[in-house]
């Protein structure tokens, strides 16, 4: 066990521009920014904007940046025995693929893709999965895509997408799982699958342990990387990858990020060192 790292004072000056009670300590903060946090339920896209001004919001942009929620973060090694794409959203999903393969195309390696997705509903106004598929039909091979073949859940939509995504003609010779992760009947209503959910999925099916090269997109980075670490064994070696934020990434899911980051984090672990500034 390392000995606890200090709050960052990124995190400290975070909530001080959100005109928040500031809390220095990790349980406090993460009591403190679970405000920002989505309500049982409630999909990040459902999250109400954010009403700063100009000024206010370019210092918190800042603190986000400094605490690793905002910039690209590439791999250390080039060598791994997992390449580990989480599922989303499918422009989430298209997003992570294409940042696998231009890692590809950069020398890094892996030897098996790993989808980790479950059977969430496709929402129309998340997924956009036609227009997604429409906008590949510009880039690659998709002429004889159907809406008759247009796919029901998230896992269904990754399966889609890899197949008709640009890769490298080397990275698609590569073995490749996609884990199906089951919805849950809780309290009257079906509850899709979380991220630790399909990590315990593909888990069950006894993968050798290995060094996993994990995609993921901000700001979700920091959190997926301490659920997955929390569930893998001794034997498992973990980094996390993403893309950068895009410029029009909503403020109040990137706040909803650090809150279930905070919530999650054992600071006794260490952080990320990817993530930390």
């Amino acid at each position: 066990m390392t000995e606890e790292l200090s709050v960052p004072e990124a995190l400290v000056s975070l909530q001080e521009h959100l005109d928040m009670p500031v809390s220095r300590d990790w349980q406090g903060a993460a009591q403190v920014f679970s405000r920002w946090a989505r309500k049982p339920g409630q999909e990040r896209w459902e999250l109400a904007e954010l009403d700063l001004s100009p000024d206010k919001e370019t210092h918190v942009q800042e603190d986000l940046r400094q605490l690793g929620f905002v910039q690209a973060l590439k791999p250390v090694k080039e060598q791994y025995d997992y390449g580990v794409i989480l599922g989303a959203t499918s422009p989430g999903m298209l997003e992570r693929i294409h940042y696998l393969a231009e890692l590809w195309r950069e020398g890094v390696r892996f030897n098996r893709l790993v989808f980790l997705t479950g059977q969430r509903p496709l929402d129309p106004s998340a997924d956009h999965f036609q227009s997604l598929m429409k906008s590949l039909q510009q880039k690659t091979d998709v002429a004889h895509f159907s809406g008759d073949a247009a796919p029901m859940h998230e896992t269904e939509a990754a399966r889609l997408l890899y197949l008709y995504a640009d890769l490298p003609q080397s990275m698609r010779k590569l073995p490749v799982d996609f884990i199906d992760t089951a919805r849950t009947w809780q309290h009257q209503h079906w509850l899709r699958p979380n991220t630790r959910d399909t990590v315990r999925s593909w888990l069950q099916n006894r993968p050798a342990a290995g060094s996993v090269l994990m995609v993921s997109t901000q700001p979700h980075a920091a959190y997926q990387h301490a659920v997955v670490r929390d569930e893998l064994s001794d034997g498992f070696y973990l980094e996390t990858v993403a893309p950068g934020i895009t410029k029009d990434q909503s403020l109040a899911v990137m706040l909803d990020a650090v809150a279930s980051w905070l919530k999650q984090l054992d600071p006794a672990q260490g952080l990320n060192p990817a993530l930390s500034p």
